[in-house]
């Protein structure tokens, strides 16, 4: 989640990924000085392990473009790790 600091209203133009197992979903309406609002990023958890992703934003702000990072990691469920171990 995010706030809109300034008075103008803030205008998200692209929110970009850095590469297609990674998807931003945003607002594409105006968000007004002093409103608060969010980007919700989805990564394609079949590809079990760490990951480190980058998000860029492109908006009318003084600031842009921001750079977002995101990390975890992808644990396989129990049962396809006892299948794997069976073989």
């Amino acid at each position: 989640m995010f706030k809109n600091t300034g008075k103008n209203p803030l205008v998200l133009s692209n929110v970009r990924p850095s590469c297609g197992c990674t998807v931003p979903k945003w607002s594409k309406e105006p968000i007004k000085g002093g409103d608060n609002s969010s980007i919700e990023v989805k990564y394609n958890t079949k590809r079990v392990g760490s990951f480190s992703k980058s998000i860029t934003v492109h908006s009318n702000a003084s600031n842009t473009p921001v750079v977002l990072k995101i990390k975890g990691k992808v644990v396989a469920k129990p049962e396809v790790i006892k299948e794997k171990a069976a073989n």
